[in-house]
């Protein structure tokens, strides 16, 4: 739907830790429409630096701070990794302990050659299991859905689906997979996800705005996340999969908090599963790995300890250095690179600021000419059509995005949503005949299809 513009957004003034570029760089990805607000901490010894710029929505002139509450995607998953660790720690589980042996009555978890799914699999995405149930996705003409399943749902399709790989071999990233962690970790401590994540984690290290279901209190401080810098998204939905996997609602300032937790500048009893959570348990390659749920890295010679996290509408990350002794949150309401932000922001040498492109004039009459499908749209593809006299573009399995044309170049356009351009390359008849799509890692040519 079309929305109307609130006034002009305001910044809170940058802490000492944010540096001028990237604060300059907050207010230029606000005022360019990739986001209505984007909200960033740093966290080191000398305390929490936060800036922030923009506002709630784009129809509402409450500016976003660090008490706005915003869906913060996968970073959920962090949280019930280190519920996990304290399990550990108590004696109540191993992480080499079959999750099959906790989850309920009737809910029966796929194994392969006699080797069962394990906690610790489940934590480092090495279980076997697909990013979601086969069984249960869309169709790739589908745009995704904010729904989640239900858990009667969840144990169908673990019943019907067969590994195609030994557990703990290989990584495979899964939200199925931390779904059923979740699950299992409820039968470890019988009771349900919520409350034990609320009085086990965020009770003890004083997160009270790390919430599933915000109270009214709450609720006044929530942003609206949008898809395409214009269209509002729905509230993710809380499920068997999203409970674990991407649900929860987060701050700023609850999240620096976090992260100084994960520095030990936070004095917590969670300090021995923190630990635990930050210890290498596989191994994806040379220079990185991942913890219970958290990923790895060592970019040169920094130790990077990180998770993003996206919901329809949101795109959020975590990122922290022991060695630096340095931590990062950023947050915003749309999707944006939150991860090339947060990992400037820990260390320049690790990521550019974002450059934004600038948009040159639309020509409608073109737009026909790249109307059509590229590629393979059950698998890798892009679609190109025209709606409401606009040029979109989608993915398989995602929502539409507005192409906007690129300045200086002749059949280019690029995404505000996903950080991609798009070239409509012409045969020597001038049709339209492939798309050429870049972005950081690269290029992908796609033909038209026929």
């Amino acid at each position: 739907p079309t929305v109307t513009v609130a006034p002009a957004p305001t910044a809170s003034p940058a802490g000492p830790g944010v540096p001028a570029d990237v604060a300059a760089a907050i207010r230029a990805l606000v005022d360019d429409g990739y986001t209505p607000g984007l909200v960033v901490a740093v966290v080191d010894a000398s305390g929490i630096s936060f800036a922030a710029y923009g506002r709630a929505a784009y129809d509402d002139p409450r500016p976003v701070d660090e008490r706005t509450l915003f869906e913060i995607g996968s970073v959920t998953k962090t949280f019930v990794g280190l519920l996990l660790a304290q399990a550990v720690e108590e004696g109540r589980v191993a992480l080499d302990d079959p999750a099959a042996d906790f989850l309920p009555p009737g809910v029966v978890a796929p194994s392969l050659a006699g080797r069962a799914i394990t906690f610790g699999q489940l934590a480092t995405h090495t279980s076997g299991l697909p990013r979601w149930p086969p069984a249960l996705m869309p169709s790739p003409d589908e745009p995704p859905v904010s729904e989640d399943v239900t858990c009667d749902q969840m144990a169908e399709a673990l019943a019907a689906h067969e590994l195609d790989r030994l557990p703990g071999l290989s990584y495979e990233y899964s939200n199925w997979g931390l779904g059923l962690l979740g699950l299992a970790l409820e039968g470890v401590y019988g009771e349900p996800l919520d409350p034990l994540l609320r009085d086990r984690v965020m009770a003890p290290l004083g997160l009270d705005d790390t919430v599933y279901v915000p109270t009214p209190d709450q609720a006044a401080r929530q942003a609206t996340g949008y898809q395409d810098g214009e269209t509002a998204a729905d509230p993710i939905g809380i499920g068997c999969i999203s409970l674990a996997s991407g649900a929860l609602q987060s701050t700023a300032a609850d999240l620096a908090r976090y992260v100084a937790a994960q520095l030990g500048l936070l004095e917590t009893d969670l300090a021995p599963a923190i630990r635990r959570t930050q210890q290498p348990q596989f191994e994806r390659g040379p220079d990185n790995g991942i913890g219970l749920v958290w990923e790895l890295s060592m970019p040169g010679e920094l130790e990077v300890i990180e998770h993003g996290g996206a919901t329809l509408g949101f795109n959020s990350y975590v990122g922290f250095s022991p060695d630096r002794g340095r931590g990062v949150v950023v947050l915003a309401n749309a999707w944006l690179p939150a991860e090339v932000v947060g990992r400037h922001l820990l260390d320049p040498a690790l990521a550019a600021l974002p450059v934004l492109l600038e948009e040159g004039v639309a020509d409608p009459a073109r737009f026909a000419d790249y109307a059509g499908r590229y590629g393979d749209m059950t698998g890798p593809g892009f679609e190109a059509f025209v709606a409401d006299g606009q040029l979109y573009g989608r993915f398989p399995f995602w929502f539409p995005m507005r192409l906007h044309p690129l300045a200086g170049e002749a059949d280019t356009y690029f995404s505000r949503t996903l950080p991609f351009t798009a070239r409509f390359l012409r045969d020597e008849t001038g049709a339209v005949n492939a798309v050429c799509l870049g972005d950081e890692s690269g290029f992908q040519f796609y033909a038209r299809a026929e």
